[in-house]
């Protein structure tokens, strides 16, 4: 993603990259098991993935995590920003040639042009929100899809928001400091707020088949879609 047109992230700066990076290993602890969910909806025994693709892999967290519980699997971390693939290089580096890396911009239709399908598995964690483009975010979900093989997994831990503001008043009463919809924009505007049933449709539209939500926890939504066989 060229730019965030929120203006809440600037990927191609090192010195944002690793304040940013810093900021969210000081939680590390606290997300791990929100990771580890994507992991655990993935087929295990002789249907576990073998190769995996990483969306949005930043410094690596969920492909560590992937790696690490998936032993003959081997990934491959895409993201856009140069200095996030840097990190990523380095918290993989023990996993040596199980993991390889891909520079692309999701914005652009052709981002995974090369990136040397099929995979098994396609997972992402906290990334694809920040396109902020319901087009973009329906092309991301049809193109991970065409990059699966037949039968292959989506999992996409994700950030949703609530469908308007009376249900996101009620995010605020269930959960104290809960946050309500973000986006100054009006339902129907491409970068309006992104609810879970927008997610699903998208998921549903790019082609994947028992599209659901496996587990949602405020506004993290756990997504997941099975490519056709």
């Amino acid at each position: 993603m060229s730019e965030d047109p929120f203006g809440q992230h600037d990927w191609q700066s090192a010195a944002y990259v690793e304040r940013w990076v810093e900021m969210k290993q000081a939680g590390a602890e606290q997300r791990a098991p929100d990771l580890r969910r994507v992991v655990a909806a993935l087929p295990t025994g002789k249907e576990a993935p073998r190769r995996v693709l990483d969306i949005g892999t930043g410094w690596g967290p969920l492909a560590y995590e992937v790696l690490l519980e998936l032993p003959e699997a081997t990934l491959v971390g895409h993201d856009f920003s140069e200095p996030m693939l840097e990190k990523a290089a380095a918290t993989l580096a023990e996993f040596g040639g199980r993991a390889s890396f891909w520079r692309g911009d999701l914005t652009d239709p052709n981002w995974a042009d090369g990136i040397g399908g099929p995979f098994d598995a396609v997972v992402s964690a906290h990334a694809i929100h920040n396109v902020r483009s319901h087009s973009t975010i329906a092309a991301v979900y049809s193109t991970a899809c065409q990059l699966l093989s037949p039968g292959g997994w989506f999992v996409n831990l994700e950030i949703v928001d609530p469908a308007g503001p009376a249900t996101g008043a009620a995010y605020g009463r269930v959960r104290t400091g809960a946050i309500g919809v973000r986006a100054p924009h009006e339902p129907g505007h491409d970068l309006a707020a992104a609810t879970l049933v927008d997610h699903l449709r998208w998921l549903t539209d790019a082609g994947f088949t028992e599209v659901d939500c496996l587990w949602k926890d405020a506004r993290q939504a756990l997504l997941v879609g099975v490519a056709p066989r």
